[in-house]
């Protein structure tokens, strides 16, 4: 089993920071850590892969993408095994090694064709970011609040079409965007809950008095908060007050700039506990390219400056990666570098119940790993002790 030892650079480990120390990996996972750079007699075989690393650097745990439908003119809702493909390939570039495929609303087997490519891709022992599973939005959502999911395939809240498509998944199904004002909302999210699937409420115009009775339901996420949800009003602060007001839940923070503005994610961050902000992208085909016409569910697409709209002017997903996320949220509000880390990495592991081996440098866990430079720029990713992207 191969062995590394990445020497030198600062680590932001589960519980403690070393500063100019070692990490060991052995195959897949992380075996170990020192505050020494020198004193590795003991740990040296044949095939021990020494990394040398500058002093300025920091080893951080690789990000967690819950909520991302595409890059690089490939979607999940391309329903291929290549698109997804390319997604695990290109995803270390931005430091994501793990991620949750994301589909959109559309026609039953458009969807049910795209269940069957996650399911074949996370069946083969694949490089590259880990699919820790499917993050289905849509199409038990408003057409008040469709933004871009293409309104003619919207659909009734349907628990036996929702089995359908959890089965052709290889029931990999972990999260479920519907709004929770719909008929049915309520015997839905129980059998969700029932299965271990987050009910996360999105793309909604419920009140507050029914988005707080489906959070006590077993609703526990809200889907981009703020964007195409029910708004903050003094008269009733709808479903975004609700799922910044109930300690419970999860939120989904684009932090772009663009789907909310700065001063709403110092908004976020002033309300929610720390522990339950999830930094996501929601990216589709166009990220990684030049500005100029996409594609997104049948619909035109339009890239101005990065910024991804319907013809109408509507958003329609973003460019973010998640290594700009990251450097976002800590300039928007001026959190540490730890909470930003919790951000991007430990909330989403905890919020899949994969912290046991995901989210944080800890001995035993998979090394999915980042090396920043001292502008907090990506040079080098590891997934599961594999580098899978190293910065000319």
């Amino acid at each position: 089993m191969t062995k590394k030892i990445l020497r030198g650079a600062s680590i932001y480990a589960e519980g403690s920071n070393i500063r100019h120390g070692s990490l060991f990996l052995e195959g897949s996972k992380i075996v170990g850590m020192s505050e020494s750079v020198t004193d590795h007699s003991k740990d040296l075989t044949d095939d021990t892969e020494i990394i040398n690393l500058k002093k300025e650097w920091t080893i951080i745990p690789g990000f967690i993408d819950l909520h991302i439908h595409g890059l690089e003119n490939v979607d999940v809702m391309d329903g291929n095994i290549k698109s997804i493909s390319k997604m695990q390939k290109h995803l270390p570039k931005e430091g994501t090694t793990s991620f949750l495929a994301t589909t959109m609303t559309q026609h039953k087997e458009c969807i049910t064709q795209a269940m069957k490519a996650v399911k074949k891709v996370m069946s083969e022992d694949r490089t590259g970011a880990e699919i820790l599973g499917i993050h289905l939005e849509g199409p038990f959502i408003s057409k008040d609040k469709a933004g871009a999911q293409p309104v003619e395939h919207i659909s009734p809240i349907d628990a036996d079409l929702f089995d359908y498509w959890n089965h052709h998944s290889g029931n990999n199904i972990r999260i479920v965007t519907f709004a929770p004002e719909l008929p049915g909302a309520s015997a839905f999210t129980r059998h969700l809950v029932s299965q271990g699937i987050i009910s996360s409420f999105g793309h909604s115009n419920a009140s507050y008095s029914i988005a707080s009775e489906m959070i006590d339901e077993g609703g526990s996420q809200g889907t981009h908060l703020f964007n195409q949800m029910s708004p903050i009003h003094h008269r009733d602060v709808g479903l975004a007050g609700a799922l910044l007001l109930d300690r419970r839940c999860y939120t989904e923070v684009i932090a772009d700039g663009i789907h909310i503005s700065k001063e709403a994610v110092q908004f976020i961050y002033a309300l929610k506990p720390r522990d339950k902000i999830v930094l996501v992208t929601d990216s589709m085909r166009a990220k990684g390219l030049c500005d100029g016409d996409s594609e997104l569910g049948g619909q035109k697409i339009i890239v101005k400056n990065g910024q991804a709209t319907l013809e109408s002017g509507t958003l329609a997903g973003s460019t973010l990666t998640m290594s700009e996320a990251f450097k976002n949220i800590i300039e928007f509000t001026g959190c540490s570098f730890e909470e930003a880390i919790s951000f991007c990495s430990f909330n989403p592991a905890v919020r899949l119940g994969l912290e046991s081996r995901k989210g944080s440098i800890k001995t035993g866990k998979d090394a999915d790993l980042i090396i920043l430079d001292e502008n907090k720029e990506i040079v080098m990713t590891f997934c599961r002790g594999v580098c899978e992207y190293e910065r000319d």
